[in-house]
This record gives structure tokens, C-alpha cells and sequence, in this order.
């Protein structure tokens, strides 16, 4: 029984030590598309988006999830009152909240979708929404593990995307990166 259970064991570790270094792999390629000519194609394979002309979608992760942070207000505190007779059917009642507001925040899903990486534009289509950043307006792109932070400039609150392929946040980051140096030196050759 225990020999049945460390080879299920050694089975799922070299399966998931294939798809670590599948994505090692795909985000060395990434890296390098940013001076490369010839760009993937996975123009075919888009369901949810129209494309601009001559737009190229390069990298396609499905069931991704747009986390955002919400804010919640609660009042804790105490109430008193005082109720006075004025005449004999009639009362005064008055009271007070003596209090203070407590603000938590908390991340929760916003929305399930599919993220598309174009050499344009970073699109996220979900069932309730559609966020597109084009590219040139994208300052940082960070990854943690699972999730991927993009920071857009003159925007107070970065776009967080969970990605449910293991190891692909980190392609996915990568790959951004590489596309928008693309798009800021094509930009830079246009002006010249």
C-alpha cells in the first residue's frame, strides 16, 4: 500500500516538475520576443475579442480571475437613550451613537475569464467585464506565485490576475514585459 502511494507520489512530482520546467522554457521565450520579428499566432484560437487590425494575439490563459480589493465599513460602538413623559399619552424619546467607524479591506474574485496577451494590448474578458490596458500605458508587471500585478500609469489601484495554470504567472508577467518593450521601441522607431 505504501509503495502504491509513493509512486502515485513520485508520478505527481515529476509531472509537476515537467510543467515548472515547461514554463521556464515558454518564459525564456518570452524574454526574447521583445527583438524577435516573427511573433507567435493565436489569432485563431480567440473567441471572446475583436481584434484591432494587424493586432496579434501572442499568449491566451484561460480561467483567469480578476481579483479586486473591496472595503468594508462597520460601526462599533454604544447607543443610550432617555425617554421623558410630557403629558399623559405623550413621551419624549431621545438617544445618542457614540462611536467609531472600523474599515477592513479584503480581495475577493470580481470576475472569471480569459486573459489575452495582443502585441497591442493586455485583455482580460470576463463574464461581467472586459479590461483592456494598451500596452504603452503599462508601468510594471509583477508576479507572486499565482497572480500577476499590472500597474498602469496615473492609476491609483493596479489590476490583479490570478492565473489557475500552475507555474504560468510568471510566463504571463514575462511575456507582458517583453510585449510592452516591444511596443515602447516600436514606438521609439516611429518617432525617428
Amino acid at each position: 500500500m505504501r509503495e502504491i502511494a509513493n509512486d502515485r507520489r513520485e508520478v505527481e512530482n515529476s509531472a509537476r516538475q515537467l510543467r515548472y520546467d515547461s514554463a521556464q522554457r515558454e518564459a525564456a521565450f518570452f524574454e526574447s520576443l521583445s527583438t524577435a520579428k516573427v511573433l507567435p499566432n493565436l489569432n485563431n484560437q480567440i473567441r471572446a475579442v475583436v481584434l484591432e487590425p494587424e493586432e496579434t494575439c501572442v499568449l491566451i490563459s484561460e480561467n483567469a480571475q480578476h481579483i479586486v480589493t473591496r472595503e468594508r465599513t462597520q460601526f462599533v460602538g454604544r447607543t443610550a437613550s432617555v425617554s421623558f413623559k410630557v403629558s399623559k399619552r405623550v413621551r419624549v424619546r431621545t438617544g445618542g451613537f457614540k462611536g467609531e467607524p472600523i474599515k477592513t479591506t479584503f480581495s475577493e474574485v470580481g470576475d472569471t475569464g480569459a486573459l489575452y496577451l495582443t502585441d497591442h494590448r493586455f485583455i482580460f474578458v470576463g463574464t461581467n467585464e472586459v479590461v483592456a490596458i494598451p500596452l504603452l500605458k503599462i508601468a510594471s508587471v509583477r508576479d507572486d506565485s499565482n497572480t500577476i500585478e499590472v500597474i498602469q500609469e496615473n492609476r491609483a489601484k493596479p489590476l490583479l490576475i490570478r492565473i489557475a495554470e500552475e507555474f504560468r504567472a510568471p510566463v504571463v508577467a514575462s511575456a507582458t514585459l517583453a510585449m510592452t518593450k516591444r511596443a515602447v521601441s516600436r514606438k521609439g522607431q516611429k518617432r525617428s
